[in-house]
């Protein structure tokens, strides 16, 4: 066994960006979801890889898996043969391929917006520079949008468990019937924090109690709907309005904070590379307004489909 199996405790957020990663059991379109966002989202401000099926020629024979970077290299993750790396399951696992080809794109770059890590599951943990990088990344200023395997006969990982517990995340669990409403929230959400980013630091959503549209007073967070996309548009509120002045909102059937340890800052304070962030109650609330079933919440920040 490559990672470390079990259930971690809350990790520290950083207040300056939100990540967002879908969930679900193999085969319900997790890599297929991350594509379809991907391919719609500016091509040079993306740095990652996705993870997909190594077929023979000819025969169709599964191999195993590949990894293929959003720069165009690929490179096996793993394979039935047997090979010089761990094995997980049937198959043995090509770290020093996987890390010779990944683990560049996932360094912070200054031209990079959202990075892409499809996904973070056992095999790919089984190298400890890629845990680290990804670690690296998640307390970086850039967004991070990727896809966590679901627990497999109860076992989980402790990295996944680490990243559903922090505060600055959302955790989508896709199922058929919300998979291409949360698709269409997810490249929504995304496209406006790549655009946050490209402004530059200090320039935040809702500067000086203001949104994006320039509409004054739309950054209190105690007094309604917050608007937050470019031209003032809403981002999917669905009428939730905020539980007090800290922004904090009760959003779950529990009444559970979906901005806990996030909304922190005063209100209209930016999401770029400075002020206090986004909010996670504005993804929540997002998905809940777009997404069918939305209204299930399982704690503050995983939504369930």
């Amino acid at each position: 066994m490559c990672s470390h199996e079990g259930t971690s405790g809350s990790s520290g957020a950083n207040s300056s960006t939100v990540n967002v990663f879908v969930t679900g059991q193999p085969g319900i379109g997790k890599t297929s979801l991350v594509l379809k966002v991907a391919k719609r989202l500016p091509q040079h401000l993306v740095a990652g890889f996705y993870t997909v099926e190594a077929k023979a020629e000819g025969t169709g024979e599964r191999l195993g898996l590949d990894v293929i970077t959003f720069a165009g290299e690929r490179a096996p993750l793993c394979r039935l043969r047997r090979g010089c790396g761990p094995k997980i399951g049937k198959y043995y696992v090509a770290i020093d391929e996987f890390e010779r080809v990944v683990l560049p794109h996932l360094m912070p770059s200054d031209n990079t917006r959202l990075h892409i890590v499809d996904e973070i599951g056992r095999m790919e943990l089984c190298s400890d520079k890629f845990r680290d990088a990804v670690l690296n990344l998640l307390a970086s200023p850039v967004a991070v949008f990727g896809a966590l395997p679901a627990p497999r006969y109860g076992h989980t990982l402790e990295l996944v468990e680490e990243i559903k517990q922090r505060a600055d995340t959302a955790v989508l669990t896709l199922t058929k019937a919300n998979r291409d409403a949360t698709a269409v929230q997810i490249e929504e959400l995304l496209t406006r924090l790549i655009k946050e980013g490209e402004r530059g630091a200090g320039e935040g959503l809702g500067g000086e109690g203001e949104d994006a549209g320039g509409e004054e007073g739309a950054g209190n967070e105690g007094e309604g709907e917050s608007n937050i996309g470019a031209g003032g548009s809403n981002l999917g509120y669905g009428g939730v309005r905020g539980a007090g002045p800290d922004g904090v909102n009760a959003l779950s059937a529990a009444g559970a904070s979906a901005s806990a340890g996030l909304g922190t800052g005063a209100p209209g304070s930016g999401l770029a590379n400075g002020g206090s962030g986004l909010g996670i109650n504005h993804v929540l609330a997002a998905v809940q307004a777009h997404a069918a079933n939305a209204d299930l919440f399982d704690g503050a920040h995983t939504v369930h489909g």
